[in-house]
């Protein structure tokens, strides 16, 4: 019993892969967001047990933050996604997503990747806002040359799968080596 504990406990204290556990993670939950417009509670809400079970055997999140850390993330998740949620602004499986990065990952780490997320949000509107107004006049210009571009539809309800954003954010996180209570390519030599 005890060999097996410590097993674990060695293995999620591998930085590549516990870093590879959680982008496997990501790209299936922003896959899952991208094409299905939803994020199932087997992605979301079922990472919370084996995230629990790692902080109870490891002693510390995936990346190596505390177990304080990690409840305090998965407690600060659930302050910034509620209100977003009440309003309809975020669905149900964004909040549930961000509360098991936090449960994973450490309050450092969860703020940093909220606060990428919010930028990536913001740059992808006005990326979309812009090109609604240029692309009408863009089609007038080439009406000489025969070519039209699309006219993008008028965005209704929520338009943009932040859970796939989340995820995006979470992997230009781990890149990160100085905001992070964990560097997962330090162990190849690069950081120090």
């Amino acid at each position: 019993k005890y060999l097996v504990f410590h097993g674990i406990k060695v293995l999620f204290s591998q930085p590549l892969f516990t870093a590879g556990l959680l982008t496997i993670w990501c790209l299936a939950c922003a896959f899952y967001d991208l094409t299905q417009r939803r994020l199932p509670n087997f992605l979301t809400l079922g990472v919370h047990i084996p995230a629990l079970a790692i902080l109870l055997i490891a002693g510390h999140g995936l990346l190596g933050a505390t177990a304080i850390s990690c409840l305090l993330a998965w407690s600060a998740a659930l302050f910034l996604t509620l209100p977003a949620y009440a309003f309809r602004w975020l669905g149900a499986g964004d909040v549930k997503f961000l509360a098991s990065i936090g449960l994973l990952t450490g309050l450092n780490f969860l703020l940093v990747s909220y606060a990428i997320a919010g930028l990536l949000s913001g740059m992808i509107v006005v990326a979309w806002l812009s090109a609604q107004r240029v692309l009408p006049y863009l089609n007038l210009q080439l009406a000489s040359t025969k070519i039209q571009l699309p006219v993008l539809a008028r965005p209704t309800g929520k338009v943009l799968p932040f859970g796939a954003i989340l995820a995006v954010s979470v992997l230009i996180t781990l890149c990160i080596p100085a905001y992070v209570d964990f560097i997962p390519l330090k162990s190849l030599g690069g950081f120090s």
